[in-house]
């Protein structure tokens, strides 16, 4: 099942696709239901529906009108009316939204919010209110870092005059403002870079997005444009954008300070030193002098101890952590969490600087590539992973695949989290919103882990092979990245690889070693070689992709001067048949032939298996004649070994 299919690559977008207003029109609808149920936590089943048709709408979206999607102003416009209906609503989901504005009212009387704890008796005065009895963690100091105090300071200053909820709409509204120019950087962003612009629609239209963003006001709203104008800036935007959004970053959540070796690598690669640091200047300049306006220095304790008890103590649908101190739990009868927290912390920390010193900086998607990663890293060895946690990593989805299915269904599985205040177990939430991830995560990165296996399997079929070549000359008929003819070629065997895609500088995949083989580019069914050119013709996993295996096998009979040996997947009943042709399609859409993300066999690409003797029949009809057949394996999938003379065909 791993050989190179002879067409062309289809196109991902239908011509003919239907309107997409339909589909559209269901995710307005659906995010609308969303804000009319709040969603409050009461209403969280009933909520569950307009969010799985909302996720289905946007699915439709991405997989059937990509080219309606790359259109910046459908982009932004959709993401303007979706945050739009989301504004209003004031859902219970979180009490987070009370501690901003209590930070904020506390600011715009001039008490830092870092100063004291909201159960302070020295704050009795602004104790008898709603914020007060309503947020969450009174006895801990405030850890928002400067930006986001920024914009809680309007609010404070709102709750003075008109109360709850004016405040906390005017809270919401900033951050908002924040989110909404951060998408509008990423659409730009992607349409200056000539990546696909379709690509901001999984953040832009993401409906967790939509929900704790606009409905629920976070933070992360900071972030986002933070990032954005990271990207932006290494987009084309120059090292003062870069930093400046690396700034950004930093004062709205603080552990992007970690990213800071990996910009400076990014921006040294075409600048020197002296520029790069020049540019920095005045984005840390600003950021220094709005961190001064809220947070001194003897403040850090405070929020470092918060912070720390923060880890310990507290606990949200944490995978790893969970999985940890569970295991613990089950060997010595004790959870081990005021461990395994601060452990998990320092393997972010350790991991995170490796990355940010270590990965490849080639381009602005590998740029992000490397943002992302550090940011997984951190919400995988976090123990606490508040839905709204995810905008650390969907703003980049859109420059890289890495990780993208894997963080689009935690997307999808991070509402039913909530159900946990509803009595549903939080253990089985936590397994459904990892488990999902984990399992995803290892089908995106299932060529990282095929590929050393492939290597194996290429010496174990040129074990199969090697005794039924005749002659010291071998045509691999569609080779796909030449490990099998290097491994023929290591038993005496001097291999042509026919490739409908050679050149003469071309490598076989990016991400292996490059074969030494020589590559004749042509297709199966016509190649372009005298008859009985070659001693011998090998079609390894190849018919079975073909446009016409009939034709593949004639001409391989021609050219073929002493043998025809052909390796294929066969079945005996149907369901067998249904099972490998959905086997091969997975095992081979993430492979890459010219180093590329094109696949080898597309999602949508006919694959024709045949059973045994059927495959004899076709190579009797092209003219050889079976000198040879048997199963060299015996465990997998059933494969046949047809050895064949070439003759003329009947």
């Amino acid at each position: 099942m791993d050989g190179r299919p002879s067409g062309g690559y289809p196109s991902p977008v239908r011509s003919n696709a239907p309107s997409p207003w339909p589909a559209f029109l269901l995710l307005v609808g659906s995010v609308a239901a969303l804000a009319l149920l709040g969603p409050n936590r009461a209403l969280l089943f009933p909520a569950l529906l307009p969010w799985v048709l909302a996720w289905a709408a946007l699915f439709v979206l991405w997989s059937r009108h990509g080219t309606w999607l790359d259109r910046p102003g459908v982009i932004l416009g959709g993401a303007l009316v979706l945050r739009i209906l989301l504004l209003p609503t004031l859902p219970d989901l979180s009490d987070d939204l009370f501690r901003y504005v209590w930070d904020g009212w506390l600011s715009s009387r001039g008490i830092s919010p870092f100063l004291y704890v909201p159960s302070d008796p020295a704050l009795v005065g602004f104790q008898d209110s709603v914020l007060f009895r309503k947020m969450n963690s009174p006895d801990y100091h405030s850890i928002y870092p400067p930006l986001s105090q920024l914009v809680f300071l309007p609010g404070g200053w709102i709750h003075g005059l008109w109360g709850w909820p004016a405040s906390a709409l005017a809270v919401k509204g900033g951050f908002l403002l924040l989110e909404t120019a951060g998408v509008l950087l990423l659409v730009r962003t992607l349409a200056r870079s000539d990546l696909p612009v379709r690509g901001a629609a999984l953040y832009a239209w993401n409906p967790l997005v939509l929900l704790v963003v606009a409905g629920g006001g976070h933070t992360e709203g900071g972030l986002v444009l933070g990032l954005a104008l990271l990207l932006a800036g290494l987009g084309g935007g120059g090292p003062g954008m870069a930093w400046s959004g690396w700034a950004l970053a930093v004062l709205s959540k603080g552990f992007p300070l970690l990213l800071a070796p990996l910009i400076w690598r990014a921006l040294r690669r075409t600048r020197s030193p002296s520029q790069v640091v020049r540019a920095a200047l005045l984005p840390l300049g600003l950021a220094g002098a709005l961190t001064l306006l809220f947070l001194r220095p003897d403040d850090l304790v405070r929020v470092a101890e918060s912070a720390r008890l923060y880890v310990q103590l507290f606990e949200y649908n944490a995978g790893l952590y969970l999985a940890l101190t569970e295991s613990a739990r089950a060997l010595t009868g004790e959870g081990w969490g005021h461990r395994v927290g601060p452990a998990l912390g320092l393997l972010f920390l350790v991991g995170g600087t490796l990355l940010a010193l270590r990965h490849p900086v080639r381009d602005l998607s590998s740029v992000a590539r490397g943002v992302l990663l550090i940011h997984s890293l951190h919400l995988v060895t976090a123990t606490t992973v508040h839905p709204w946690y995810l905008l650390w990593v969907l703003p980049l989805l859109p420059f890289t695949s890495t990780l993208r299915e894997a963080w689009l269904w935690a997307s999808f599985a991070a509402l039913p989290t909530y159900l946990t205040y509803l009595g549903v177990s939080h253990e089985a939430l936590t397994a459904f919103f990892w488990g999902g991830w984990v399992l995803l995560a290892l089908h995106g990165s299932r060529e990282r882990i095929l590929r050393p296996l492939r290597r194996l399997a290429a010496d174990r079929k040129a074990g199969w092979i090697l005794p039924h070549v005749q002659g010291s000359s071998l045509l691999d008929v569609g080779g796909a990245e030449g490990a099998l003819g290097e491994a023929l070629a290591r038993g005496g065997v001097r291999v042509v690889v026919l490739d409908p895609e050679a050149s003469p500088t071309r490598s076989s995949n990016r991400a292996e070693a490059p074969d030494s083989l020589p590559r004749l580019r042509g297709e199966g069914e016509a190649i372009p070689l005298p008859s009985g050119s070659v001693d011998t013709v090998l079609l390894s996993f190849v018919l079975h992709h073909a446009r016409d295996p009939d034709q593949v096998l004639a001409e391989a009979m021609r050219v073929a001067r002493h043998r025809v040996v052909i390796l294929e997947s066969t079945f005996r009943w149907r369901l067998e048949g249904w099972l490998l042709e959905h086997l091969d399609r997975w095992v081979n859409s993430g492979r890459s032939g010219k180093g590329d993300d094109r696949p080898l066999v597309s999602t949508r690409m006919q694959i024709a298996y045949r059973k045994e003797e059927g495959w004899r029949r076709a190579a009797e009809a092209a003219g050889g004649t079976v000198i040879g057949s048997h199963r060299p394996n015996r465990i997998g999938h059933r494969v046949l070994c047809l050895v064949t003379v070439p003759g003329t065909p009947a």
